[in-house]
């Protein structure tokens, strides 16, 4: 099950010496539901992409939800 929490971009002005730091915020809680198991795996994912200077609408979001999903839904390290 994946709920999303947080999509959409941010900006923020002030918080850098660029004066304007933006970008694109992903938050995602995800929980895995095993066989034999009777509470879930519960993990969140936190995604971002921006930084000083940048300014992004709403057309990336769906590249960005993508690379959010990609990103915190690897494999784990073995």
């Amino acid at each position: 099950m994946i709920r999303v929490r947080e999509l959409g971009p941010t900006v923020k002005i002030g918080a850098s010496p660029a004066l304007l730091e933006g970008g694109t915020e992903v938050v995602l809680d995800v929980s895995e539901f095993l066989p034999g198991r009777t509470t879930p795996r519960t993990f969140t994912v936190e995604w971002r992409n921006g930084g000083p200077g940048v300014l992004k609408g709403v057309a990336s979001l769906p590249q960005d939800m993508q690379a959010a999903l990609a990103a915190g839904l690897q494999p784990p390290v073995r």
